[in-house]
């Protein structure tokens, strides 16, 4: 079967009018010969509201009753969908994602996808209907419901383009694509045709919104070809796949940011120090972004950030392993091929950047990126300001 996945999230399902819409594209490439396989988000803003109602009643609701709460707005989305479909005249059918078969481990608000046994889904598809499933849900091996955590509509999606073989997997968003820096922020972003997985993912993790950083992570491992593109417009989007051949790619291909993060750096770790932290941290169920380790001697120094809102969870650590932190602080990401081996590039930064009296708290680089670590106020204006610069004014044209 030729399947394609289309996932829509929040804000395309935001009302009646809205998913109408969805139908209309999803039906549309139903009649163009595909078999299609819908994962729909919550309507806009009203996982926000669950979680409003659930604080009303408690600061501290208890995970799994916070699972069975959430997950009722993507039913919401997926039921009204079908009953569009069915409207038009086609076939249609939704599913919860335990009823997807999608199974995953019992991690209560941040759970993983441990495996998908599709098979309810490959009955209807061979029934030729179409498929609705509701994102950022699975089921436990206990038969407990669970939620995926951050962006988990597109690791929904892109984990049932894995099991179903499909063609590629569809992402529709707000905006037309990836761009070289958010478009909201710049009118003028240039969106770019394609895009690398390891590229995508620094700047999933540093900020861009358009897709996950744990779906994108899941499409690279299974070798998924992804779309990104708007759900507003019919336009062709930007594609996410292996490494870019074009010989004439940029050096700096696009930039984002983030800001209210808190920077902690340890003092040195025996080897028995560091190992219990990386306990303490695995219990704590944070994912820390940019880890890094700096040997010592005989000991070792560690360093990352996370999002500020999580700060009152590491309170403990901090003083029992003297941690010293900066917050809030902000990072601006520039992805580009082989970044880190590009000493021209890194010192123009940095001579950009003192010109302006922009300072760095830290810089970390991979071979597709470069992470600094800046004032959390002036990391909107460093990432258009070096946009401006390595970007916009060297494009051809």
């Amino acid at each position: 079967m030729d399947i394609v996945i289309q996932k829509f999230g929040g804000s395309s399902v935001a009302n009646v009018e809205r998913l109408e819409s969805v139908a209309r594209r999803v039906i549309e490439t139903y009649r163009a010969g595909r078999q299609v396989v819908v994962v729909v988000s919550a309507m806009a803003n009203t996982t926000d509201d669950f979680l409003g109602l659930a604080q009303e009643i408690t600061a501290n609701p208890r995970e799994r009753e916070l699972d069975m709460l959430l997950t009722a707005g993507e039913r919401i989305s997926m039921a009204l969908l079908s009953m569009i479909i069915w409207r038009e005249g086609l076939e249609a059918i939704s599913f919860t994602g335990s009823q997807s078969g999608i199974i995953s481990d019992n991690n209560h608000t941040r759970a993983k996808i441990i495996e998908v046994k599709a098979v309810r889904i490959i009955e209807e598809l061979h029934k030729q209907r179409i498929v609705i499933v509701a994102g950022f849900q699975g089921v436990s091996p206990e038969r407990e419901v669970t939620t995926l955590g951050r962006g988990g509509s597109d690791t929904t999606a892109v984990a049932l383009a894995a099991a179903l073989g499909a063609l590629k997997c569809e992402i529709y968003t707000d905006v037309e694509g990836v761009f070289t820096i958010d478009p909201r922020l710049d009118p003028d972003a240039i969106k770019l045709p394609e895009i690398s997985y390891e590229m995508m993912l620094e700047l999933a993790v540093s900020g861009a919104k358009v897709f996950h950083s744990r779906a994108v992570e899941l499409a690279r491992t299974k070798g998924i070809p992804v779309e990104i593109k708007s759900s507003f417009v019919n336009k062709t989007g930007t594609f996410i796949k292996g490494e870019n051949q074009i010989m004439e790619t940029p050096e700096i291909v696009a930039i984002s940011h983030r800001d209210n993060l808190t920077f902690f750096q340890s003092t040195p770790l025996t080897e028995a120090q560091l190992s219990q932290l990386l306990d303490e941290l695995k219990g704590i169920r944070i994912e820390t972004e940019q880890f890094q380790l700096h040997s010592q001697e005989n000991k070792t120094m560690v360093s990352f950030w996370i999002p500020g809102i999580e700060l009152p969870k590491f309170q403990a650590l901090i003083e029992r392993y003297s941690f010293h932190t900066i917050s809030p602080v902000g990072v601006v990401t520039l992805v580009g091929k082989e970044i880190n081996r590009n000493v021209s590039v890194l010192s123009q930064i940095i001579e950009l950047l003192n010109e302006k009296g922009y300072k760095i708290f830290q810089l970390n680089t991979s071979c597709t990126s470069l992470s600094l670590l800046v004032d959390h106020q002036k990391a909107e204006n460093i990432a258009l300001y070096l946009h401006q610069v390595l970007i916009k004014q060297k494009r051809p044209g």
